[in-house]
Formats: C-alpha cells, sequence, structure tokens
C-alpha cells in the first residue's frame, strides 16, 4: 500500500484509502442542467502512523478546479465537528449519488445524525449572510458613482472576456473602462483562492445565480430546524422557486430581503428546536481512532 493516495487512483477507485465517493453539487442538489460540470466528492483514509510523521499528512487531494476533491477522514471529521455545511451535506448524500462507499463509512454515516446540532445550523446561516454582505459589498463597489476629479477604482481594474480566453491567443486584458461594459448590469464575484481577482456576470435587471447557494444553504437550514436533518436534494416548491432564481427571474433587491428574512427567522425558530448546541465532546477523536482501526484491519 503507498503511504498517501494519489488523485487518480481515488478517482478510479484503486486506491485502497478509498472510503467514500460521491457525485456532488448540482447535480445532487437536483439543480443540474445539461452543461452542469460532474463534480466528485470523497473520504480517504490514512494509516494512523501517518499522523505521527513530521512530513504533514495531506488534509485533501483535488484537482486545479477543484472538480474532484477528496479530504482525509481526519480533516473531514474536523469539518463536521464545527457544522461544516459541505461536510454535513456530504454524510447526507442521496443514495442515487453514492459512486463508493465503504464499510467505514458505513459505519460512519449510522452516527451523522450527533453532528446535527445548532452549531451547524449557525454556520448554515453565518455562510449564508457572509454571501449575501459579499455580494452587496461588491456590488456597491462596481455600482457606486465616484467623483470626478478623484482616481477611479476603474482605472485599476482589467477586464479578460471569456471567449477571449477561448479564441483569441494570447489573451490580453484590456482596461475596465475601455471596455464599454454597463457596470450596472453586472455583479463582481470573488474567484476562490485567488488575491484581486474577480468574475464579472451580465445579469441586467435580474439576479440570475447570486444568490441560488445562498437560498438553498438557508433552506437546509431551516430543514434542519423542522425536520432534524439538513435538506440536500430540493424537489416540488422549493426546486422551481431555485430554478427560477437560477434563470433570473427574481430582482437582486428583492432575493436580498427574501434572503435575510429566511435567516432571521431560521434564527428566531431556533431558539424552539431540539437540538443539542454542538456534537457530543470527543466523538471526532473516537471515530477517527476506531474508523481508521477498522479500515488498517480492512487492508491486512
Amino acid at each position: 500500500m503507498t503511504i498517501d493516495p494519489e488523485l487518480n487512483s481515488l478517482i478510479d477507485g484503486s486506491a485502497s484509502h478509498l472510503l467514500f465517493a460521491a457525485v456532488a453539487g448540482s447535480r445532487a442538489y437536483g439543480l443540474a442542467t445539461a452543461h452542469s460540470d460532474h463534480d466528485t466528492r470523497g473520504v480517504f483514509a490514512l494509516p494512523a502512523a501517518r499522523y505521527l510523521s513530521l512530513a504533514q499528512p495531506p488534509p485533501q487531494i483535488n484537482d486545479t478546479r477543484n472538480n474532484h476533491v477528496y479530504f482525509s477522514l481526519r480533516r473531514q471529521l474536523e469539518l463536521l465537528d464545527a457544522g461544516n455545511p459541505s461536510m454535513l451535506e456530504l454524510v447526507y448524500t442521496p443514495d442515487d449519488c453514492i459512486e463508493y462507499q465503504s464499510p467505514v463509512w458505513t459505519a460512519l454515516t449510522s452516527r451523522r445524525a450527533e453532528f446535527v446540532s445548532r452549531r451547524s445550523v449557525e454556520a448554515l446561516i453565518g455562510y449564508a449572510q457572509g454571501q449575501i454582505r459579499k455580494a452587496r459589498g461588491q456590488n456597491k463597489w462596481i455600482n457606486q458613482p465616484q467623483p470626478e476629479l478623484k482616481p477611479q477604482p476603474l482605472d485599476h481594474c482589467y477586464y479578460l472576456a471569456a471567449a477571449a480566453m477561448r479564441l483569441d491567443p494570447p489573451c490580453r486584458p484590456r482596461r475596465v473602462a475601455d471596455c464599454g461594459l454597463e457596470l450596472q448590469r453586472h455583479h463582481a464575484a470573488r474567484v476562490e483562492h485567488a488575491h484581486d481577482l474577480f468574475r464579472l456576470y451580465d445579469y441586467g435587471t435580474a439576479a440570475k445565480g447570486v444568490f441560488l447557494h445562498t437560498l438553498r444553504l438557508l433552506l437546509s437550514a431551516q430543514h434542519i430546524v423542522d425536520y432534524g436533518v439538513p435538506l440536500v436534494r430540493v424537489s416540488a416548491e422549493q426546486r422551481r422557486f431555485l430554478l427560477e432564481v437560477r434563470d433570473g427571474k427574481h430582482d437582486y433587491d428583492s432575493l436580498s430581503k427574501m434572503a435575510e428574512g429566511l435567516a432571521t427567522a431560521c434564527r428566531s425558530n431556533l431558539d424552539h428546536a431540539r437540538l443539542a448546541a454542538t456534537a457530543p465532546a470527543n466523538l471526532c477523536d473516537q471515530l477517527l481512532q476506531q474508523l481508521t482501526a477498522q479500515w488498517e484491519e480492512s487492508c491486512l
């Protein structure tokens, strides 16, 4: 057995380290289109002795675009204990999205309800509200008029069209001020893991997709409050509404108010929910030791 798995061996399932792999993202949520990416999320185990090495074991293994992301069991449990929304969704993955699961993973999911807590709900609400603040701040930055005599932020901004990257190498960026863009029609979204780099979306007067993820998270938070489990796969009226959001059928301001209203109602209802404050103390330590030992025994 290799000490640490490689990405290709996790993707094709040949790594003995693999505990779980599933289709994630819009396909898991029931919101995919014909053009949606095929995202994979998974979990892998490492020998207990690996954590005693001076060389730090990998917390996750992924491709450059993060279409395929695999977390170490230790990292997955750390995030799950903190109420991380993505990790909670992972242990509640719909059955038809699961590509592989080992007996070790089944042992973990048999205790997944212990991770559903007030902390989980607060994490969902907090992340969603953070997205709302970012969206408002970025929209204000690109749309707010500035005094004519002062330096303009756009004087230092450059634009590279997606079509140019595909069709017109070497794809040199142009000053935003020289591109003829109607910025009042656009929304800026920060690019993950990049400094001062943004995606620019032309939504016109609509809010196409800006609040899709935020509203879905808030609906999941409310589902925990009402039923004690997160909402991963949306259906019926909720799915219809989220597809309308994605298609730009609701304006930016109304969605912003709706998201804030959902967050406020959810936090208020949380006061009456029968949820533990956090996952049980030492649960993650116990599971990491137990599941790692179970996996090592299965590899003998």
